[in-house]
């Protein structure tokens, strides 16, 4: 579904510069077609959560575990959750907030549901939470 939807983005982005060389559209119109591309460059990583709590990370063909220690701050703004690491730390991780499948459940998570469930996760590592908790966005900080 996502690489029809790119195909399709694609598709209308050249027929929009096609039509604003022609004089038939207006930038304005092409700044539009724009916000069709921003996901196909702020992607996020699949994670899934284990019964025991924690997370594993899905990187190429394997999943690695999730070690929340080796990150300094931890960032939600409602779209993705950031795991930012220090300067001599792993690469950081992107995980989506608003737009998680749950497998399980067989339906769409409110990103309000994976900011709690992270909020509780990094306070309970020792992270100190910044942000009010009936919000899907959160900035946490290793103490």
């Amino acid at each position: 579904m996502g690489a029809i939807l790119t195909l399709g983005g694609v598709a209308g982005s050249m027929a929009a510069i096609y039509d604003v060389s022609t004089g038939r559209a207006t930038i304005p119109g092409l700044l539009l077609l724009w916000f069709n591309v921003i996901p196909f460059f702020k992607r996020s990583s699949e994670f899934q959560v284990h019964p025991n709590g924690s997370v594993s990370v899905r990187r190429k063909n394997s999943w690695d575990p999730l070690m929340e220690y080796q990150y300094s701050t931890v960032t939600a703004d409602g779209t993705t959750i950031d795991f930012n690491p220090p300067s001599d730390g792993p690469p950081a991780v992107v995980l989506p907030q608003d737009r998680v499948f749950s497998r399980e459940y067989g339906e769409r998570m409110p990103g309000k549901v994976s900011a709690e469930f992270f909020r509780r996760l990094l306070a309970g590592r020792g992270f100190t939470i910044e942000g009010p908790a009936s919000r899907s966005s959160f900035r946490a900080r290793r103490k």
